[in-house]
């Protein structure tokens, strides 16, 4: 009978040692997710290492024609004043940014693509049509344009016409293209 009590007992601490052992694993295995690393205003980062919320924030957009205002959330997604216009990013990997643009009031929309600076707050590249109206093939070429992550200043918030150009002038083929402020 002792036998057996020690065999019951011997069984007892077992099962708790193959308890505790489980627990171990389990939970002394665990580790808690690494905290989101956010971007300080004037922070580089290497553009190989950027995530899309790293593009938050205000962003200047230079052409040969002027300059205007982009602001964009943790997604990479945003609005400008030009045509209501909206930009989403579709892909950021390795230093390239690429996404499409598209413009209500003109019926229009597109796709760009960019290089990041070393710094990871500028960016250059081009842009170019995939709709006009009612052409799913446009021929009229894009054209090339930098993005600068930074305040707007009144100046540049200014300078979007307040109605589109005549259809006679240039720019009114333009994605993104606007009078220089005066």
């Amino acid at each position: 009978m002792i036998k057996n009590l020690e065999t019951v007992h011997l069984r007892q601490w077992k099962m708790i040692g193959v308890f505790l052992v489980l627990q171990f694993v389990f939970f002394g295995c665990r580790t808690n997710p690494p905290e989101p690393q956010v971007h300080a205003p004037g922070q580089d980062l290497q553009p190989s290492s950027m995530k899309k919320s790293d593009l938050a924030g205000t962003w200047e957009f230079r052409d040969e024609n002027g300059a205007y205002c982009l602001t964009l959330n943790r997604e990479g997604h945003g609005v400008y004043e030009w045509q209501e216009g909206r930009l989403v990013t579709t892909r950021l990997d390795n230093g390239r940014w690429q996404g499409k643009w598209y413009q209500t009031k003109n019926d229009r929309e597109g796709e760009f693509d960019l290089r990041l600076s070393p710094s990871g707050n500028q960016a250059e590249g081009r842009w170019w049509y995939t709709r006009i109206e009612d052409n799913h093939s446009p021929t009229q070429s894009g054209g090339r344009f930098a993005l600068i992550q930074m305040p707007c200043s009144p100046q540049v918030e200014h300078s979007v016409p307040s109605t589109p150009p005549g259809e006679d002038q240039r720019h009114s083929q333009s994605s993104a293209t606007f009078v220089a402020p005066e």
